[in-house]
């Protein structure tokens, strides 16, 4: 068994007890139960995990078309391949991921990835602490290429006051930022230092 980070999609709505938002086939799919430990990427439907996988689990996973599974040796650089596939996947679930080539190496990559899902997860806390309500950004036709100014006065406020609490510089963000910019810039800062999913730290 070895630890291993995955995305998977998030099943279930939240609204209730009843019906949690959680990882798929971490609850209830993989073949052996196992513990893991999470973190949301904000109101969006995915989730970055960290849990001990035997082969039978990690095979499992591994052949789930929607589902990524982060290599083991994480010093190793990305090939031409892994980067491709990094890219279609994170880009799918609207994380930017124009920035990952070959002169990266796993750890970096996962550093500004979980950076840019921990931003998100404490906007998500952040947002609804104002509001009393939840959102999911990229919806009802928002995209990547959404500049900031288009965004709603709530989201936008949100966004600033997560910025400041985690002590982010955004100097540089205007109304014609685009998400893509900003999440990258995000990712980039908060990837400056070692970052956690559940107790592995990366």
């Amino acid at each position: 068994m070895a630890m291993r980070i995955s995305i998977v999609p998030v099943i279930g709505t939240g609204a209730s007890s009843q019906d949690p938002r959680r990882p798929k086939y971490f609850v209830g799919g993989l073949p052996t139960a196992v513990a893991w430990g999470g973190t949301d990427y904000g109101f969006e439907p995915s989730m970055i995990i960290a849990a001990d996988l035997d082969a039978a689990n990690l095979a499992f996973l591994v052949a789930q078309p929607d589902a990524f599974v982060v290599p083991e040796s994480l010093d190793a650089t990305l090939t031409s391949g892994q980067v491709a596939g990094v890219q279609s996947y994170l880009e799918a679930i609207n994380l930017p991921a124009n920035w990952v080539t070959v002169d990266f190496t796993w750890r970096k990559v996962l550093r500004i990835v979980i950076g840019t899902f921990r931003f998100m997860a404490r906007f998500a806390v952040v947002f609804a602490q104002a509001t009393g309500s939840t959102v999911a950004v990229f919806s009802g036709g928002v995209t990547l290429s959404r500049t900031y100014s288009s965004l709603g006065s709530n989201v936008q406020n949100a966004l600033v006051a997560t910025a400041d609490e985690l002590l982010l510089d955004r100097t540089g963000v205007t109304g014609s930022t685009t998400l893509r910019l900003l999440l990258v810039n995000i990712g980039q800062q908060m990837g400056t230092q070692p970052q956690s999913v559940g107790t592995m730290l990366v």
